[in-house]
């Protein structure tokens, strides 16, 4: 009896949200590091070189690469962000509005900055000395594109991002060695 009740009140449970309501991530997805993504990460870090990984969407007709910034870029990036902001908003109140675009900005312009080729097309690595030069570039690079193309190359380069942060973290477990080819 006590066990019907249970799955009773399990079948009514309402399912849990899965969704960001930042950026839309589909939490319910779990990406795990593919044995061979373990040992370009680990090649990566013991060569001092950037991890690089090729998406290839809509049967390969979409191919896009990132690689990871170095601490320093990511550095560079942050103050240049901070100071973008500055200048949109000073000091004053935000509005929830404001604060989503920016979000928005803020993820398009870190997408940017590791996004190293489309279609096979090499980028030039971005200038990091203005937050001048980043807009620019932002509006040089992806100003024209389709605002949903660009929603796509988002969520591609934030499951970039959870894959990277996922290597990062397994490598503190021994399965990830020898799934990197190590143990």
């Amino acid at each position: 009896m006590a066990d019907q009740e249970n799955q009773v009140q399990e079948q009514a449970a309402p399912p849990k949200p899965t969704m960001c309501p930042c950026c839309g991530h589909d939490g319910s997805q779990i990406v795990r590091p593919s044995p061979s993504d373990q040992q370009e990460y680990i090649r990566c870090l013991l060569a001092g070189r950037p991890f690089r990984k090729v998406y290839q969407l809509y049967n390969g007709q979409l191919k896009l690469a990132f690689e990871t910034a170095s601490a320093t870029q990511s550095e560079q990036l942050s103050g240049l962000l901070m100071e973008i902001r500055q200048q949109r908003f000073g000091d004053g109140e935000v509005t929830q509005l404001q604060d989503a675009q920016f979000t928005g900005l803020v993820l398009a312009l870190r997408m940017l900055c590791s996004l190293r080729s489309v279609n096979g097309k090499e980028l030039t690595p971005l200038s990091l000395n203005s937050s001048a030069e980043l807009m620019d570039a932002y509006k040089e690079r992806l100003g024209g594109k389709d605002e949903g193309l660009l929603t796509l190359m988002i969520q591609v380069h934030l499951g970039f991002t959870k894959l990277c942060s996922l290597l990062m973290a397994s490598g503190r477990d021994d399965s990830f060695w020898k799934g990197a080819g190590y143990v």
